[in-house]
């Protein structure tokens, strides 16, 4: 794909065409590919320059996305969008209403204690793992 070769107006202007031959229903006729393409959009847009139009994809897939699992990467994308920006705030609070619909939870408060002992835990875990593992992690 052009993104690949660092080309993302190019890869941007495919995207939009591609968009633009999908039905109005796109999103129940085309679910799967309507993920794929409007994330590939944003990252494309947001690597032109285009902060808005991307937001405005991510948000897109926000909305339509079926479940959080198929929402995660334009969550993701979102929030280091509005961290670059300087709005730690908004991605902030992004990060957070995700991981209460993951049904994590965020501590009010951490004592250093407690947070060496996670590392700890997370190193671990960690060195446990193959290097295959790690890479295929999302």
């Amino acid at each position: 794909m052009a993104a690949d070769l660092s080309d993302f107006e190019t890869a941007y202007s495919y995207l939009n065409n591609a968009l633009v031959l999908l039905p109005e229903n796109h999103w129940s006729s085309h679910y799967d590919f309507s993920l794929r393409l409007i994330f590939l959009r944003a990252k494309a847009t947001y690597s032109c320059g285009n902060i808005e139009e991307a937001n405005d994809s991510l948000n897109e897939i926000i909305k339509n996305g079926r479940c959080i699992e198929d929402t995660l990467d334009a969550y993701y994308v979102h929030a280091t969008i509005l961290n670059s920006c300087e709005e730690k705030d908004q991605a902030y609070t992004i990060c957070c209403e995700v991981l209460s619909q993951l049904e994590e939870t965020i501590p009010d408060s951490l004592d250093m204690k407690e947070v060496l002992v996670a590392i700890q835990e997370t190193g671990g875990m960690l060195a446990r793992m193959s290097d295959n593992d790690l890479l295929e992690m999302k």
